[in-house]
C-alpha cells in the first residue's frame, strides 16, 4: 500500500490477498530453488505482505485477526524478510 489510504474494506482484503499470494509463490519457490534470487524475491514478499498487514485499519483486519496477532505477524514477516537479505548476500558473495 506504500503510505495510500484505501478507504474501502474490499481494496484491503484486495490487497492483503495479493500480498498472501506474493508471499506464498516466493516462498514455494524458495523452497524449490534455495539461490540468492529466491531468497531476495522471498525478502521482498515478506516486506510487501508486512507492510500491507500493519497499514491495515484494525477495523477491517479478517476475522480472527486480531491487532495483537496481527503484529505478532508482521514483526515475524518483517524478521523473516531480514533473514533472506542476510542469506541472500551471503550467497552472492560466495557466488552460489
Amino acid at each position: 500500500m506504500s503510505g495510500v489510504q484505501v478507504e474501502f474494506p474490499e481494496l484491503w482484503v484486495a490487497a492483503v490477498e495479493r500480498a498472501n499470494a506474493r508471499h506464498s509463490a516466493a516462498l514455494g519457490e524458495l523452497v524449490r530453488n534455495r539461490c540468492a534470487e529466491a531468497k531476495s524475491e522471498y525478502a521482498a514478499a515478506c516486506r510487501e505482505f508486512a507492510e500491507v498487514l500493519s497499514e491495515m485499519p484494525a477495523m477491517w483486519l479478517p476475522s480472527g485477526l486480531h491487532w495483537v496477532l496481527r503484529h505478532h505477524a508482521v514483526e515475524s514477516l518483517r524478521a523473516d524478510a531480514r533473514d533472506a537479505e542476510s542469506w541472500a548476500r551471503f550467497m552472492q558473495g560466495a557466488g552460489e
